[in-house]
């Protein structure tokens, strides 16, 4: 792992290292999702409070249909309804992120938080 960046490629390996069951729709969704989640549960992202940082929804490519980007959100434990949705990570861009490692991990956390700073308005349950 110190030496991979979070790329599609590498994915398998990101599977194992974050313990995501290895199927056939290895995703950036899922890793990533997985990334997100376990940050939230383990303090490395502080939350506003109690609650899950999970994905919320996938962007997808106006002509083709191919998923192409991801965005998350926060699930606050006090709401059944309340879903605070921050703008899309794109798959080009994570793509083009030279980190490796921990480095990685922390750039793609970063840009995660940063999504969530201007919230776009939500899904209600």
């Amino acid at each position: 792992m110190e030496t991979l960046p979070i790329h599609a490629e590498f994915f398998p390996q990101w599977a194992a290292a974050l313990g995501i069951e290895i199927r056939f729709d290895l995703t950036y969704g899922r890793v990533l999702g997985q990334l997100a989640r376990s940050a939230g549960e383990q303090g490395a992202i502080t939350l506003p409070e109690p609650g899950v940082l999970a994905t919320a929804f996938a962007v997808r490519d106006q002509r083709s249909e191919q998923q192409n980007g991801i965005g998350f959100g926060f699930y606050p434990d006090s709401s059944e309804l309340l879903i605070v949705q921050g703008s899309a990570l794109m798959y080009a861009d994570l793509d083009e992120k030279t980190e490796v490692g921990i480095p990685a991990v922390l750039a793609v956390l970063g840009d995660i938080v940063a999504t969530l700073r201007h919230p776009r308005p939500g899904q209600w349950g």
